[in-house]
C-alpha cells in the first residue's frame, strides 16, 4: 500500500500573556484617593479589564497584576504580521464614588500606554517594559516642563519563542515610513477634512507567489505651514490611543537633502515647485511607521 502523503503538521497556537504589574504615582480627580482599572487592548481586540483596585496612599502605587492574553496562531504568517506593528494599548481609568441617587460609577481616563511587542519576534519569550502613561491630549508647552508621567510597569511573556532558529535566520523585518504629500489636488480643502479618510496602501510580498496589500490610515489635511506637534513617528494601527501615546518611542524622522534622495524631482530645477508645493499649498501628513513580517519566502523576493 503506498503511503500517504504525510501532511505538514502546523504549531499549535501559542499564548502571548500581558501582565499589567503595577502604575506608579497616578494622580486621580479625588486627590490622594484613587481608585483606578486598566483596561487592555490589542490592536482592535479587547483583552480584557481588570478589577478595581484602590491605591497605596504611602507608596503611591496601584498593583493590578492583571494578566490577559490572546493566542498567536501559525496557520500563515498574519498574526506573526500583527504583532509587528500593533502594540497593546493599556488604559489607566479611574473609578469614581456613586453620586448620592446611587447611579453607576463614573469613570475617568487618567492615560495610556502603549506596549512594543517587537522583542517576541526576536526571540525573546519574555521582557518587561517600564514607561509613561500618556494624558489623553498633549501638554501645553507652559506645563510640558513640569508635567511628570506617571509610570506603568508591564511583563509580556510565551511560554516558547514564536520563532525557531531557522526561521529567525531567515524571516525579516521590513519598516515602511511615510511622511506626507504634497501638491495635492485644489479640491481637497482643510474644512472639508473631516469627510474624508485619507490613506496610503502598498503591496509587500506575503510568499513567492502571493503579496498582502497594507493600509495606512488616518491621514491629515494641514493648512500651508502647518506641521506635527512631534518628529516622532506614528503606530500605524492603534485605534483606542490618543495623544502622546500614539508616538512610537525611538523612531523619529531625519532631514534629508532633496538632493540626498532617490526619487524624482531632486534636481536644483525642482527645487522652486517643492518649495511653493510643501510651503504654500495644503498637504496631508501621516509621519507614520508600519512594520512588515516577511517570512523566509517572502523576504526572498
Amino acid at each position: 500500500m503506498a503511503h500517504e502523503e504525510e501532511v505538514p503538521s502546523i504549531r499549535p497556537p501559542e499564548s502571548v500573556v500581558i501582565t499589567v504589574v503595577r502604575c506608579k504615582n497616578l494622580k486621580g480627580s479625588k486627590g490622594d484617593s484613587l481608585n483606578s482599572l486598566v483596561r487592555v487592548e490589542f490592536g482592535a481586540t479587547l483583552l480584557g479589564e481588570s478589577s478595581k483596585v484602590e491605591a497605596n496612599i504611602e507608596t503611591h502605587t496601584t498593583e493590578y497584576n492583571f494578566s490577559p492574553s490572546f493566542d498567536c496562531t501559525f496557520e500563515d504568517t498574519s498574526c506573526l504580521d500583527a504583532i509587528s506593528y500593533k502594540p497593546v494599548t493599556a488604559t489607566v481609568i479611574e473609578v469614581l464614588p456613586k453620586d448620592k441617587k446611587g447611579r453607576e460609577e463614573k469613570t475617568n481616563v487618567l492615560g495610556q500606554s502603549c506596549i512594543d511587542l517587537i522583542p517576541l519576534l526576536r526571540g525573546e519569550t519574555k521582557f518587561s517594559a517600564v514607561q509613561g502613561v500618556h494624558p489623553l491630549t498633549q501638554p501645553t508647552e507652559a506645563t510640558i516642563v513640569e508635567h511628570v508621567l506617571p509610570e506603568i510597569e508591564v511583563h509580556v511573556s510565551v511560554s516558547q519563542s514564536l520563532l525557531t532558529e531557522t526561521q529567525l535566520n531567515s524571516s525579516n523585518l521590513l519598516s515602511v515610513h511615510v511622511n506626507s504629500v504634497y501638491s495635492v489636488p485644489e479640491a481637497w480643502q482643510v474644512q472639508m477634512a473631516q469627510q474624508f479618510n485619507y490613506t496610503v496602501s502598498l503591496p509587500v510580498p506575503l510568499s513567492k507567489e502571493k503579496e498582502n496589500t497594507i493600509v495606512l490610515p488616518n491621514g491629515t489635511l494641514r493648512a500651508p505651514g502647518e506641521k506635527e506637534a512631534s518628529n516622532q513617528r506614528k503606530w500605524s494601527s492603534a485605534p483606542s490611543a490618543s495623544g502622546s501615546c500614539l508616538y512610537i518611542p525611538d523612531s523619529t524622522m531625519e532631514e534629508v537633502s532633496f538632493e540626498d534622495e532617490d526619487g524624482d524631482l531632486r534636481d536644483k530645477e525642482d527645487f522652486a515647485f517643492r518649495q511653493e508645493a510643501m510651503e504654500e499649498k495644503n498637504h496631508v501628513t501621516w509621519n507614520t511607521e508600519r512594520r512588515c513580517f516577511l517570512s523566509a519566502e517572502a523576504a526572498e523576493r
